[in-house]
């Protein structure tokens, strides 16, 4: 802990050398004609010596409030040049000279030039890399086009709408976290903003500090204020493989905004089976087991979840927000398989079945509350409470001379209470962060199958305490940002433990100019066992093999180092990263011997390594297409035990994504491609999820069609590596996803007038909601 607090308070050291040498510094505005002057980000400034202007000092660009900086400036006189698109350029002469003078104030008022305003037009998305987000504005052509928010927060580089599941998502696969001014958002709640109340995006692709554990991006939309009275979307999809929809109504009242929200998703009951063929070699009890299967399979059920909020805002005072929200899910699974089993060359022929049903309660309550202090100082709290009631049924069968019939009754309860304090204090380039976050769990197992006798209960409980501190800021060309955080896990009980981890942060980014910059960034983070994963129950998936958790599991850790270079431009986006992973304790699911079965069991791994680099890019050759996608180079290493051969494998995935626009049409492909990569003991196929979507827009109704895996079927191939002492390769074929269509219309709208929105800075929820999975 000694080295890590070294090393961050070294890299704070650059906030003392602040405003002790000569600055000049201010704020770009545009004249209005209402004299409500508006800030100009991205404004050119350039500083030159006043007795010789061939002398160029230093360039700057307004940053998002329109605000600039010059420090290390020497006793001269300077001449101060702002210029921006469709403006008229402004010249001031600036006297340093003064020995009383160390920091010069000079704000800059930009007129239009309807000359050039006549002669040029801004195309594309203008944007502003810091350390860990790139900041986008859109053009007046770009809000015009967008259908509503979430269709304009799409047209960014690496976003794109998941016409499949019909949300945002990264063209690269990572998970996302959807933020609106800093509250946790759903796809729903941004498609309620109009497109021209967006002010800015903040693409984070290293997470602050704070959810660093919640997800690999995070996208900040930042909003004006949003207009007073109703404002409502509704969206519905009918199709072959799903059904569904989403409806928002919210409405604004001066200070108090109310908002309702319901959520529909049906998974159909298709004739079409999916089909899988798999094989299962093993030794047991010096027995060679081959175990042939062939297996045809259907799920269906829906998904339901109401919310209800209410937000009072105070400007410059006080946030509050109160929301609530409840879930209710049934999930059904069906399987039937023929079996060919070899048992030292004598074979048997079987069937067999499994039959899952799932019921889950699960809501939630979130209260939060931000003091505006003075000087730009905030204080946050937040508290979550969750409840996730399951109640499962399962029936699983198999014929033979050793067959079994398996009924299990599961009921288990998870509660959780998460609270949250953050306090923040931002001093011209400098922000600083520091907080603390407490989860407690508490769950309850009851359950009964063939293994007991009766019913048996079983009590997890388990606390992660989270405490952080952040300071970020920039010299000159230099960026930095430096976090410190500390997870403190328990598990209380029987087989309990306690586990204390650092998870530093450390970034050092270099601007070469406005459409070029070059990060270093190290990060670390930590996952706790979920509480399954630490359940002693041990339920019959097959014949041979039982399944259970582990309660000596330990927590696991990524370290990330990360070289990245960024190209931004009009008309071309390009990210490339150099990166390698290593990953303390993985958790996974091993093959285990245990008496006269085996094991499925979660277990830590001893080594597992990633590193590649990967490329991702966006191209807008003509104004009416995008060309989009990311492409990987990775090679990942990995031995689940001491003992065990160290297995290596290379793959190469990729995926393609395509807009075509022309007047209120749309056209949008999408294409996932490459092999498998290595999840715990498992070689696992990527699937090749594609899709077509055309769309047609009129006034504020969207309608569209698309059609899912339309040029390749959905095949997915996996088999267990070398060093599992079970041989298993399955093929899936999802056939319920080939071919499908599906239909969809949107009716988006808004009245009234201005009205206020909250600003929240953090977020919590429960994502563990303690099912089992007999699949």
């Amino acid at each position: 802990m000694k080295n890590y607090l070294i090393a961050f308070f070294l890299l704070c050291i650059p906030m003392l050398g602040f405003g002790q040498s000569k600055s000049i510094s201010g704020k770009i505005f545009e004249v209005t004609s209402d004299q409500q002057n508006e800030p100009v980000p991205f404004a050119n400034l350039a500083l030159v010596l006043a007795h010789d202007t061939t002398v160029f000092v230093a360039g700057e660009i307004s940053d998002l409030s329109g605000a600039y900086t010059f420090n290390g400036l020497e006793d001269k006189q300077y001449l101060l040049r702002a210029s921006f698109v469709g403006y008229k350029t402004m010249n001031f002469l600036l006297d340093l000279t003064d020995q009383k003078t160390t920091a010069l104030v000079q704000d800059v008022l930009l007129e239009q030039d309807q000359i050039a305003l006549n002669e040029v037009v801004v195309k594309g998305s203008r944007s502003l890399q810091s350390i860990d987000k790139t900041v986008f504005t859109f053009s007046n052509d770009e809000m015009k086009k967008a259908f509503e928010g979430r269709e304009l927060v799409a047209s960014l580089p690496n976003l794109r709408i998941n016409h499949i599941g019909n949300s945002l998502a990264t063209i690269d696969g990572k998970s996302i976290l959807i933020l609106i001014n800093g509250i946790k958002a759903t796809d729903a709640d941004l498609k309620l903003i109009a497109p021209d109340k967006i002010q800015k995006v903040e693409y984070y692709d290293v997470p602050p500090i704070r959810y660093m554990n919640n997800a690999e991006v995070v996208v900040n939309v930042l909003t004006k204020k949003l207009d007073s009275g109703w404002s409502g979307d509704v969206y519905a999809v009918g199709g072959m493989m799903y059904s569904g929809g989403s409806t928002a109504l919210s409405y604004v009242n001066g200070n108090n905004k109310l908002t309702l929200t319901y959520n529909l998703h049906v998974n159909n009951k298709r004739d079409v089976a999916n089909t899988e063929h798999g094989v299962y070699e093993y030794k047991l009890n010096d027995v060679d087991y081959n175990y042939t299967y062939d297996e045809n399979s259907k799920f269906w059920g829906n998904q339901n979840f109401v919310g209800l909020l209410y937000a009072r805002n105070k400007p410059d005072n006080y946030d509050l927000q109160l929301k609530g929200m409840t879930g209710f899910t049934l999930d059904h699974y069906n399987a039937d398989r023929s079996i060919l089993l070899s048992q030292n060359n004598t074979e048997e022929d079987r069937t067999g079945a499994l039959s899952d049903k799932v019921r889950t309660f699960s809501p939630t309550f979130d209260a939060y509350f931000v003091k505006y202090l003075k000087r730009q100082n905030s204080l946050t709290v937040d508290v979550v409470g969750t409840l996730f009631d399951n109640k499962q049924n399962a029936y699983s069968y198999e014929s033979g001379a050793n067959g079994f019939e398996d009924r299990l009754n599961l009921n288990n309860t998870k509660q959780s209470v998460i609270g949250e304090v953050v306090y923040n204090q931002t001093v011209r380039n400098v922000s600083l962060t520091g907080g603390y976050r407490g989860a407690f769990n508490f769950l309850t197992n009851r359950i009964y199958n063939s293994l007991s006798e009766g019913e048996t209960k079983e009590h997890i409980n388990t606390q992660k305490h989270y405490f952080y501190g952040e300071v970020s800021g920039r010299v000159n060309a230099f960026m930095y940002r430096a976090s410190l955080g500390g997870n403190y896990d328990v598990k209380l009980g029987d087989n309990g433990f306690k586990h204390l981890t650092f998870t530093p942060v450390m970034l050092i980014g270099y601007k070469l100019n406005a459409q070029n910059n070059l990060r270093l960034s190290f990060k670390t983070s930590t996952l706790m066992p979920n509480s399954l994963q630490m359940s002693e129950a041990r339920i019959l998936v097959m014949d041979n093999f039982f399944k259970t958790g582990n309660p000596n599991l330990k927590n696991s850790t990524q370290y990330n180092w990360n070289l990245s270079y960024n190209y931004a431009q009009d008309k071309i986006y390009l990210q490339t990263d150099l990166f390698y992973d290593y990953n303390k304790n993985t958790i996974y699911d091993g093959f285990n011997y245990a008496d006269d079965y085996i094991l499925i069991r979660t277990d830590n791994a001893k080594k597992d390594i990633s590193r590649g680099a990967r490329v991702n890019f966006r191209y807008s050759p003509f104004k009416f297409i995008t060309i989009g996608g990311t492409v990987s180079a990775m090679q990942q290493v990995f031995a689940p035990t001491e003992t065990a051969q160290t297995y290596r494998y290379w793959s190469y995935p990729a995926t393609v994504n395509v807009s075509l626009n022309h007047k209120d049409f749309r056209l949008d492909y999408f294409q996932m491609l490459g092999g498998s990569y290595v999840e715990g003991l498992y070689l696992t196929g990527i699937e090749k999820a594609s899709y077509v979507n055309l769309s047609y827009r009129y006034k504020q109704v969207q309608v569209g069609v698309r059609c899912l895996f339309p040029f390749i079927k959905d095949k997915v191939k996996n088999r267990t590596i070398p060093e599992s002492i079970v041989r298993h390769e399955v093929a899936r074929h999802l056939k319920r996803k080939d071919h499908t269509f599906g239909m969809s219309i949107s009716w988006n709208f808004r009245t009234g007038k201005q009205g206020p929105e909250i600003d929240k800075r953090i977020y919590n929820d429960d994502s563990d909601n303690a099912k089992f999975n007999l699949k």
